[in-house]
């Protein structure tokens, strides 16, 4: 059920670094960084080490096992949350 969506992003993220070469070698350097930030794949290390730095400072925070955007928009609407971070890109 995973694997096609999966399949899409990494396509997606490779399609994204290809059109960040090509804005870095017409000389936008700004389109190429926000191309190259779209395409950022979080792996279970980032995340890992994330959730530990947030952990040491005692930041409150929610892993969503599967997908979450309807309880981040309830979270976002509820004032319960200063911030959201998701490597959803559809949201």
């Amino acid at each position: 059920m995973k694997r096609p969506t999966e399949r899409g992003r990494r396509r997606r993220r490779a399609e994204l670094r290809e059109r960040a070469r090509a804005a870095q070698a017409s000389g936008d350097a700004a389109r190429a960084a926000e191309l190259l930030q779209q395409s950022v794949d979080v792996t279970p290390r980032m995340a890992h080490e994330l959730i530990a730095r947030l952990r040491a400072l005692q930041v409150e925070f929610v892993v969503a096992p599967y997908e979450a955007d309807a309880q981040l928009a309830a979270l976002e609407r509820a004032g319960r949350v200063d911030a959201v971070l998701t490597e959803d890109s559809d949201l």
